[in-house]
């Protein structure tokens, strides 16, 4: 199997068609558009790039969804040890890198990063836009935005043929408890230890995404504010009392005090 690719850059919200040619331990090229044989693809960052495959699979098309770099492993089902692989970068100089994922009520500010000194690059004719000015709000001067409702807008910048970044905008689905934090309080006054018991809680917008924190920063400037609280409260509040604390840079807990 061959697709004669070894890496490449592809522009992020770009898509790409490539071929996919079969051989056999001659070289001698399979003819095209055969039916019965069954591929399959392994992605390194799905985030990064998605895979499609034609009816016959004798093409892939790419589609970048992310900044960063994935390898695309592409083998015969039934000949596992039979495979290929291609390398896709996908590169942008706008800050936060893409995909974006942002809680609705949450903010966030766009920066042209200059690719030299890896510092924001202020370009007064540059005009930002968001594909659905109903889920994701934006100034178009300053980059600043918000998202509005539930669902996923790709960000433009006037100087760009392709999205400049992509956001998908939800809710919390679910949380969890850091279980590494001990939840067993000892009411020994000679033992037990001093000051209260902080117990980190995760939150996440989906079940395969990344931990929601209440802020992401680039070279010490905030660039995504989460429009995310909790609230902790305790059943038993004249024996252990509980209250949230937010920080920025370490998260979500629940503060208990006995």
């Amino acid at each position: 199997m061959n697709n004669g690719y070894d890496a490449m850059n592809l522009p992020l919200g770009s898509t790409l068609t490539l071929p996919i040619q079969f051989q056999n331990e001659h070289a001698t090229k399979f003819a095209d558009q055969i039916e019965g044989i069954r591929v399959g693809v392994i992605l390194s960052h799905p985030r990064v790039v998605s895979v499609s495959l034609d009816k016959f699979n004798s093409t892939m098309t790419l589609t970048s969804q992310g900044s960063g770099d994935c390898n695309i492993v592409i083998y015969l089902e039934d000949s596992p040890h039979i495979f290929d692989t291609v390398r896709v970068r996908v590169s942008s100089v706008v800050r936060p890198l893409s995909p974006v994922y942002l809680h609705v009520g949450g903010t966030v500010e766009f920066k042209i990063l200059n690719e030299d000194d890896n510092k924001d690059s202020v370009a007064p004719n540059n005009i930002w836009k968001s594909s659905d000015s109903g889920i994701l709000q934006i100034d178009t001067s300053s980059g600043k935005a918000k998202g509005l409702s539930e669902g996923r807008a790709e960000v433009m910048l006037s100087n760009h043929v392709n999205a400049a970044s992509i956001v998908n905008i939800g809710r919390i689905k679910y949380g969890q408890i850091d279980y590494k934090n001990s939840l067993v309080i000892n009411t020994d006054e000679a033992t037990r230890p001093e000051g209260d018991l902080r117990v980190r809680v995760k939150l996440y917008l989906s079940k395969n995404g990344d931990e929601v924190m209440p802020t992401v920063q680039f070279n010490g400037i905030t660039l995504i504010k989460q429009n995310v609280g909790i609230v902790c409260e305790s059943e038993k509040p004249e024996f252990v009392l509980a209250t949230s604390e937010v920080s920025e840079v370490e998260g979500y807990f629940c503060v208990l005090r006995y």
